[in-house]
């Protein structure tokens, strides 16, 4: 069971934004106060979303999976292939700008989900790299995009058919009861985690007054 708007709206994650912020501001900034705060805030499995029914955060995943397999036919694991990030994992948003700090909200907020298929990846990959392929303006994008492992559908799902099956799947999937359910593709896990990683570098940039809305 998913939790209520009314309970979503009591565990304002405020606190833990705090202790976000508290984070980035550590002394000595260095490689091991990096990887502490990705373990707590970013790989703690515990997204914010379910916080309170985790029962029903594997069954979300699982239902992602087979909407994924069946669309694609390729085996999607829940629970090493598909993670919930953004806002609905960590109850705020951690993106550098106008957004830092943004509370999750049941009523605007996307589901952001990072699915990790080398496969997948691979073959919307090589339709993206096509000699017939046109990118248009967002080519650039999309190029330091695949660089780093990821494929952002919001760019990249109308110039190929794997893209536009993934558009049309997230755009009508209703899972838990959640209607804005969102999917970034990644290589490996260790691009997500690279990812992640310069989000909270930038973010250490941001409250330390580095203030520029221009990281992503």
């Amino acid at each position: 069971m998913k939790l209520s708007d009314g309970d979503l709206g009591s565990k304002v994650n405020e606190m833990d934004f705090k202790s976000y912020e508290l984070a980035l501001q550590r002394e000595p900034f260095d490689e091991f106060t990096v990887r502490e705060i990705l373990d707590q805030f970013f790989q703690n499995g515990r997204p914010y979303i379910f916080h309170d029914a985790p029962q029903s955060h594997a069954q979300f995943k699982r239902n992602v999976s087979i909407a994924i397999e069946s669309t694609f036919g390729l085996s999607i694991h829940h629970l090493t292939d598909i993670f919930i990030c953004g806002s609905a994992h960590l109850g705020f948003s951690a993106v550098p700008g106008h957004k830092f700090g943004r509370i999750f909200s049941p009523e605007s907020s996307d589901i952001d989900l990072a699915i990790v298929n080398t496969e997948l990846f691979d073959r919307w990959w090589a339709q993206l790299a096509h000699p017939l392929t046109s990118l248009g303006k967002t080519q650039p994008e999309i190029a330091d995009n695949l660089l780093n492992g990821l494929i952002s559908p919001n760019m990249a799902h109308s110039s190929t058919g794997v893209g536009r099956k993934w558009w049309d799947l997230f755009g009508g999937l209703e899972v838990n009861g959640f209607r804005k359910v969102r999917g970034r593709i990644y290589r490996t896990a260790q691009f997500m985690e690279n990812y992640h990683r310069r989000t909270v570098i930038r973010g250490r940039e941001w409250v330390k007054g580095a203030k520029e809305d221009s990281y992503f």
